[in-house]
């Protein structure tokens, strides 16, 4: 492949993380250049198709260090940033408010001080999420109060409001995606559906807390595919959902699981498994995401815990799932 061959570079933050690592295949796919940005502080490591790919330049930095970032973005000119880097495992965001601040706020302004520096102001695709919503039984729209009951959804939108500044002043076209769950291979926080499947690897018994709070579970490619379409279909300024419009609690994902690899699970409730608050119901009005791409999220949960299911082993590969 020539560089004529090659579209203009993107810059993706956390693209060793979860979601990163999907979406840097993505562009790549795409013959599209990326820069990672990643503090690796996760724990993760950029996966081994990416490493050495011609593609692919990984940058070893921590976004807070801004002077480092105002370089890389005026070195590297991106037309599109996908800003995905955050510490949003809410339980280790409340334990650590000062710290999920830092990264989740600082951070964000470190990336708009870099979008500043591109002479053409680059399309900003921002990782957000549900939790900025006002806890509610019906499903969210896109206009649905805001209202986070806890430190990780606050962050996220004070987040929103510095990028729509931003875009006021001129610096970047924003896209803004409230995503909901993510799941799928290689997970990196301790959310229940990992937790549950590493459980799973020892006994047929679980321990877990709260299992009747319904969540709208989006299978991690198919979050990645829909950043990606996003960053070239949506109208700059949209704010946009990206949930499947179904919710599940941890009951049906149980037992969805069970009936998949045949075995009897057994939960125990862990008191100290619970969290101080959990929304009854987290689920999408998926309306608005499907003007944009009518099947964006197009894995259905039971062929998403399969698939799951066979990557950690629990059960064997089918021709079905791949």
């Amino acid at each position: 492949m020539t560089s004529a061959d090659r579209g203009p570079t993107a810059i993706v933050t956390g693209g060793a993380g979860y979601l990163g690592t999907h979406v840097v295949r993505e562009l790549v796919a795409h013959a599209q250049p990326v820069v990672i940005i990643d503090d690796l502080s996760s724990g993760t490591q950029v996966a081994d198709d990416l490493l050495g790919h011609p593609l692919v330049r990984i940058l070893h930095t921590d976004l807070r260090h801004n002077e480092e970032i105002l370089s890389i973005f005026n070195d590297v000119q991106p037309s599109v940033v996908f800003h995905l880097a955050a510490l949003h495992f809410i339980p280790a965001c409340i334990a650590n408010p000062l710290r999920t601040l830092s990264i989740n706020v600082l951070g964000t302004q470190s990336v708009l001080d870099g979008c500043a520096r591109v002479e053409q102001p680059p399309t900003l695709v921002f990782a957000s999420t549900a939790d900025v919503y006002r806890p509610q039984v019906e499903p969210h729209h896109e206009d649905s109060p805001v209202g986070s009951d806890n430190v990780y959804g606050l962050s996220k939108f004070v987040g929103e409001e510095l990028i729509a500044h931003s875009a006021r002043t001129g610096h970047c076209r924003p896209v803004i995606a409230r995503l909901f769950n993510l799941y799928g291979p290689g997970e990196t926080n301790p959310h229940v559906i990992p937790e549950i499947m590493n459980q799973l690897k020892v006994s047929n018994d679980v321990r877990l807390g709260n299992t009747s709070p319904r969540r709208d579970y989006v299978y991690v490619h198919d979050a990645a595919h829909a950043l990606f379409t996003l960053s070239r279909e949506a109208k700059p300024g949209t704010t946009v959902n990206v949930g499947t419009g179904f919710s599940y609690s941890v009951d049906d994902i149980i037992s969805t699981i069970a009936a998949l690899i045949q075995r009897d699970i057994r939960v125990t409730t862990d008191p100290l498994r619970f969290r101080a608050s959990d929304r009854p119901n987290l689920q999408n009005d998926p309306t608005l995401l499907r003007t944009i791409g009518s099947d964006l999220l197009r894995t259905d949960v039971n062929v998403g815990l399969r698939r799951l299911l066979e990557h950690e082993g629990l059960m064997p590969p089918s021709a079905a799932s791949s």
